[in-house]
This record gives C-alpha cells, sequence and structure tokens, in this order.
C-alpha cells in the first residue's frame, strides 16, 4: 500500500522519484514534503515501527510563520490539506511544523510586519513563541542554532528594546 497514492506519478527535477532512490524495498516510507514542512522524527518512527497503518495520512503540524519565534493563532495546519484515513498529532502534540515564509524573511516587504509581530494580512497578531516551549523547533535546529540562528530568533524584532 502506498503512503501518499499518486505519488509514483510526481516529478522531481524532471526525473520520476523513484530513479533518483537506489535499493527501493516495497516496506520503505518514503515521504514527499515541501521545505518548509517538517515531520517529528517520532512520527516518522511510529511507521518504522508499525506495519499496516491506513494511507492516506497527513499530519497536523505546528503552524509557524517567519521563524519558529511567531506562532499563528490558529496554532496549527494539516498538511497535506486533504481527507485522511489517519492524522498524526494534535491540538497538543504535534505532527511536526509547518513553517510559512521561513525561507522568505530577509525580504524587505516582510520585515516591518515580522518587527511588529504581524501575519501578512497586516491585521492578524501572531503569537510569541519562546525555546522554553515544547515543540518550539526541530532538534536539528536547536542542536546547531549557530547556523539557524535567523530562524530562531527574530532580528527584527521591535519590541525587544522596550
Amino acid at each position: 500500500m502506498s503512503l501518499f497514492q499518486g505519488l509514483e506519478d510526481k516529478v522531481i527535477v524532471g526525473k520520476t522519484w523513484k530513479h533518483n532512490v537506489d535499493n527501493l524495498q516495497s516496506d520503505d516510507l518514503v515521504l514527499y514534503v515541501p521545505a518548509h514542512v517538517i515531520p517529528l522524527p517520532a512520527a516518522l518512527l511510529f511507521f518504522k515501527l508499525h506495519d499496516g497503518f491506513p494511507s492516506p495520512i497527513r499530519f497536523r503540524l505546528k503552524w509557524n510563520v517567519y521563524g519558529y519565534f511567531f506562532q499563528h493563532p490558529n496554532k496549527t495546519r494539516l498538511y497535506p490539506d486533504t481527507d485522511a484515513s489517519l492524522t498524526i498529532g494534535d491540538l497538543n502534540h504535534y505532527g511536526g511544523w509547518y513553517c510559512e515564509l521561513c525561507t522568505d524573511q530577509f525580504n524587505s516587504s516582510l520585515q516591518d510586519a515580522m518587527g511588529e509581530g504581524l501575519y501578512t494580512d497586516k491585521r492578524t497578531q501572531l503569537l510569541r513563541a519562546h525555546d522554553s516551549q515544547p515543540y518550539f523547533a526541530p532538534q536539528y535546529l536547536l542542536n546547531n542554532s549557530w547556523q539557524f540562528e535567523s530562524l530562531l530568533n527574530n532580528v527584527y524584532d521591535k519590541f525587544d528594546y522596550n
């Protein structure tokens, strides 16, 4: 059973994805997610340890904006946003992270909104996240914070000077 039905037809960099993977076995797990979606490693371990999970699946992800220092007031986002037999994560235990506009944070048109803690609509107030909170950011980023400083700390924060 395929985790994501129809995935075999996806094309990556001009080649079918199967041609980019050596020794693919019938029970191997293939995740096809964009760069701003990071599944929780413990959720992936679930798939490694359990056979026969229903498909398709989706993840309930912590919805961060600009970096892991802001969370959208709706708190979570489903990925993919389709019907699924199984949803990994809930409102208290996320299945990973959805980091909207994290790769666009140096876009000058977003810097004022980031500094004021506003969503792109310039009306919705974002929630401040702190590194002491559970699920603040993926552990890899926290362990290598010197490489991911701009995703963990808001360099445009206008409230730090009060």
